[in-house]
């Protein structure tokens, strides 16, 4: 029976690509935002590469000796380049923090009495090349033992507030705050969360449109703390903070 001839450097290819493999050495890493893991992301390695984080924000795979050009550049966020330089047999961490490309920074009293109603604002800084639309924003409101308080909290939102954001330009939204009357005087982290979507692609094609600011207790730094209080006569002055 006559069998087709296989070419000697399909031969060759096929003998050593084996031991190739082999010797390359592995590189993995993480993709997060503001101490959060990013799943889905794809990360581009050389401009052709490509690998998708999991749900732990995790990548990795094995490449030879060299230097490689790892990539993301993921919708919603600040896009990122590194180049790293693979040594044999020592292992390679590439880990990515992601900037949004809204910016918010929250600005909340320090202190509420209950049932009496104070001012808190979210300035959101578009740094896309594109104009973005306000989907919804609103603020939570968590304890110290790390369960939510909003249930204790009414939050109204402005009615004047702008639904969308141009390029380049900071947007402030305004809120009401009112501890109820029988709200539990502590200390409470204030949460502001934004939907927005890039105005020139339409919200059913935004993969990525969640902006937050804020933190749960002994997680993420930043955000805005208030004090619920029963006997505080005003309200102190605002103290902003910015996610770090």
């Amino acid at each position: 029976m006559h069998r087709p001839s296989v070419p000697m450097s399909l031969l060759l290819a096929l003998a050593f690509a084996g031991p190739a493999a082999a010797q390359n050495t592995p590189a993995s890493g993480t993709v997060t935002e503001g101490g959060r893991p990013i799943a889905g992301a794809t990360v581009t390695v050389d401009g052709a590469n490509m690998l998708t984080t999991d749900q732990d924000g995790k990548f990795g795979d094995s490449y030879a000796a060299g230097d490689h050009k790892f990539k993301i550049a993921l919708h919603g966020y600040q896009p990122v380049e590194k180049t790293v330089t693979i040594v044999k047999d020592q292992a390679a961490v590439v880990d990515f923090a992601l900037d949004p490309v809204l910016q918010l920074t929250l600005t909340a009293p320090a202190s509420l009495k209950q049932g009496e109603a104070g001012k808190a604002q979210l300035a959101v800084k578009n740094t896309a090349s594109s104009d973005y639309t306000i989907d919804t924003a609103s603020l939570s409101f968590i304890g110290a033992d790390g369960k939510s308080r909003s249930a204790d909290i009414k939050v109204e939102a402005d009615a004047a507030n702008p639904a969308s954001i141009k390029a380049g330009q900071t947007a402030t939204l305004a809120f009401n705050i009112t501890p109820a009357d029988t709200a539990t005087a502590s200390k409470v982290t204030v949460r502001a969360s934004v939907f927005a979507f890039d105005s020139a692609l339409g919200s059913n094609l935004v993969a990525n449109g969640s902006f937050e600011t804020g933190m749960t207790p002994a997680q993420i730094p930043g955000g805005s703390g208030v004090t619920i209080q029963t006997s505080s006569p005003d309200l102190r002055a605002p103290s902003p903070r910015t996610r770090q």
